[in-house]
């Protein structure tokens, strides 16, 4: 994949879902099992990563399938017990479904991926289960395209029969040691032969209370003759962290050292670690879904890592929801790497890579980037330079919606940018300015800093023309020419107008410019057309008007070309009462000049096709989705064409195109004529 290399010193800081609002999914459903709170789930959900269309499989000891926590998302069943039936005798399978996804429902508990689809294996019916059997199973998983499967048992290795020696801090020897097998005897062989493709494996730890995982754990390390990971770095074995003391362990939670399988002069000479693929989630007094006849009310808290490792099952499914391009290995180093290491007594020994973090795995890792080329896709991580996107950087620029950064991890993050609007592009208030609007009803005045107008009226024709304060038609503040023409009856006033001015290096307050700064912006004409309606109540006048405006622009950069004809429109509504000849007060609504149409070519990534190419080319509308309103109240008074005054204040609604965002203003403007 090729990343395009911007200037060095240039930073977007991406905070995705730094605004989030988790509050509204911490209910008490919420914090009753435990376990969301603990791992920061609601920042996920809040995100949208909920497990929807990834599925988990549960290979335990079946479930209560008339459990409404899991209706309409168990996929498929199988019975590898011998037993005959899919129901749960013992409770422990359905307890194990519960965290990995019990249903948001406001009701009992809910799990980590609530929205996943489940696969359940049963390998025991009374918690005793070969070897063999759990292979069928996890064979079984893989082969119905289960994106991660749960195991929640493992074999015992006591440190008697084991023999172990403690040879240097969390490393241990064994008879197994220089064996050429693994503790526990397995053959990785074997299960990487029933693993077959990307999913991962999330073996609990064991509940032996040693330094060291159980006999089923050990196949994550295993390698073959050249130091290649036979599992693939698929494998997660989960311990029990104790939320309730957060303190350390659950109660005899094995602990994340390693059984030395080669070790040469005193040395162990593994490549790999224990400590590097183990992962922590909560397992003290886990309240979750038992079937009715182990307890009535249909929940139960239990303790061990089994009850950790669903946890971190449901992790899997929120990050293979949306980043499917992941390889497993690239998910479980993931969750490595944004586990949470800031705990009391840390030891990678005991602890391994910390406790799983759902906040921080679906934020950015590491820097961004923006791809240019190829293919979301493959464990590698990528060292990728800092980028701004961004246009002028001022206040009025537009930035296109959506583009695509990826992250360490190559996962695609999208950018929402601002918004395009069109107002004038100021670094101050202009009190002037902002009253034009009230004065002349023409809100494309707010635009090359207008402050100012004459205007002369002949029978029904009118002509203004508008200026600042270094007036001039074409240089470097041109001026605005509008003409009206009024149809007068008894009932109101209609008046046509039409106009144009001209923008240097702007059109409409806005610029392109390339996600490296620079742009070519020149020259633009805008030219506009609008009726405006009046009736006069008594010492009341009722007004209304809209204009609609063509804007020609020529602006071109590096990732956005052939923009076309800028559309944009403004409306108007208010009344004014008269105090007398001189004096009078109003109320006027009114949507600033904003763009509905701005065509361009963008050549930007935008998004993944179905086989996770990254899209680049595209044709956008660069116009904002959000209008600003702005609502005023103004004082008037006018001496025969000579003085002018003019006092309001204005409550300013989406400001700038920002959802949400409010603005207040206030000014009073003078003009006096000879």
């Amino acid at each position: 994949m090729k990343l395009k290399k911007l200037a060095a010193g240039i930073a977007f800081l991406m905070s995705t879902g730094a605004m989030a609002q988790t509050a509204v999914w911490e209910t008490s459903e919420y914090y009753k099992s435990r376990t969301v709170d603990s791992v920061k789930a609601s920042s996920a959900w809040s995100r949208g990563y909920t497990g929807k269309g990834s599925v988990i499989a549960i290979i335990d000891s079946g479930i209560d399938t008339k459990n409404t926590e899991f209706a309409n998302r168990i996929k498929l069943i199988q019975d590898f017990s011998g037993s005959g039936t899919i129901n749960d005798n013992i409770g422990h399978g359905t307890h194990v479904a519960g965290i990995a996804a019990a249903a948001y429902n406001g009701t009992g508990v809910v799990g980590v991926a609530f929205d996943s689809q489940l696969l359940i294996g049963k390998i025991t019916n009374n918690g005793l289960s070969l070897g063999t059997t759990i292979l069928k199973g996890i064979t079984w998983a893989n082969a119905n395209n289960a994106d991660v499967a749960n195991l929640s048992s493992n074999s015992t290795l006591s440190a008697s029969a084991l023999n172990a020696k403690l040879i240097a801090p969390g490393i241990y020897t064994t008879n197994f040691t220089n064996t050429a097998n693994l503790a526990g005897g397995l053959n990785p062989t074997e299960w990487a032969n029933a693993m077959k493709g990307n999913m991962v494996l999330v073996i609990a730890a064991g509940n032996d209370n040693t330094a060291w995982t159980g006999g089923l754990s050990q196949i994550a390390t295993a390698t073959d003759k050249s130091g290649n990971l036979i599992l693939g770095g698929r494998v997660i074995v989960a311990g029990n962290w104790n939320e309730q003391s957060n303190t350390g362990l659950g109660p005899n939670s094995n602990g994340a050292a390693t059984l030395c399988q080669v070790l040469v002069a005193g040395v162990c000479q593994d490549k790999y670690k224990m400590s590097q693929f183990y992962l922590l989630a909560p397992g003290t007094g886990i309240s979750s879904t038992v079937p009715t006849a182990i307890n009535k009310s249909g929940v139960l808290n239990m303790t061990g890592t089994s009850m950790a490792a669903p946890a971190i099952s449901g992790g899997v499914a929120i990050i293979h929801q949306m980043w499917p391009q992941m390889t497993g290995a690239n998910i479980a180093q993931l969750l490595f790497v944004t586990a949470n290491k800031n705990l009391p007594g840390y030891d990678p020994n005991k602890y391994g890579q910390g406790l799983m973090d759902l906040d921080k795995a679906t934020r950015p890792v590491g820097t961004l980037g923006i791809p240019t080329t190829g293919r979301l896709s493959g464990p590698t991580t990528t060292a990728i330079q800092p980028v701004l996107v961004t246009t002028s950087g001022s206040a009025g620029t537009g930035k296109i919606n959506g583009v695509m950064l990826v992250d360490s991890f190559r996962r695609d993050f999208y950018m929402p940018g601002k918004t395009l609007t069109a107002y004038n592009n100021q670094s101050y208030f202009n009190v002037a300015q902002a009253a034009m609007p009230y004065q002349t009803g023409n809100n494309y005045s707010q635009f090359n800093n207008y402050t100012d107008y004459v205007h002369n009226e002949t029978g029904d024709f009118e002509v203004k023309l508008y200026r600042n304060n270094t007036f001039n038609m074409v240089g470097n503040n041109p001026g605005m020419i509008e003409m009206g023409y009024q149809l007068r009856n008894d009932y109101a006033n209609v008046k046509f107008t039409s106009g144009m001015f001209i923008e240097n290096n702007t059109w409409l307050g806005n610029a392109l410019n390339s996600f490296g700064g620079g742009g070519d912006n020149k020259m633009s004409s805008t030219y506009f057309t609008g009726v405006g309606i009046d009736r006069n109540v008594g010492k009341n006048n009722f007004y209304a008007n809209v204009t609609h405006g063509v804007t020609l622009a020529s602006s071109t950069s590096d990732n956005i070309s052939n923009l076309g004809s800028v559309m944009s429109y403004t409306w108007t509504l208010g009344a004014e009462h008269k105090v007398d000849t001189k004096n009078a007060l109003g109320l006027m609504v009114y949507q600033p000049v904003s763009v509905y149409r701005a065509m361009a070519d963008v050549t930007a990534p935008v998004g993944l096709d179905s086989d996770f190419n990254v899209v680049q080319n595209s044709r956008q509308n660069l116009a904002a989705t959000v209008r600003e309103t702005r609502v005023g109240l103004y004082y008037k008074f006018k001496d025969e064409d000579r003085s002018n005054i003019l006092a309001f204040v204005e409550n300013r609604q989406n400001y700038r195109g920002q959802t949400g965002v409010s603005d207040n203003v206030a000014g009073i403007s003078f003009n006096q004529r000879f």
